[in-house]
């Protein structure tokens, strides 16, 4: 089994907190297309949020 981690967050100082999903939808499809035979097993997503720290998007896969 082996394990991709994606990670998406945003600069402490920007003026937008939000994480765009259409980069971390393409970021994670061009990854996809460039391993075309790999076999998922499993998919995790985390979304880490706070009042002091912008928001962070983990993506977990779990492929052979």
């Amino acid at each position: 089994m082996k394990v991709k981690v994606f990670e998406f967050s945003k600069d402490f100082w920007s003026w937008d907190w939000k994480i765009d999903d259409a980069i971390a939808e393409t970021i994670i499809a061009e990854w996809l297309a460039n391993n075309p035979k790999v076999k998922i097993h499993n998919i995790f997503h985390q979304n880490i949020e706070s009042f002091w720290h912008p928001a962070q998007l983990i993506v977990t896969i779990y492929y052979t």
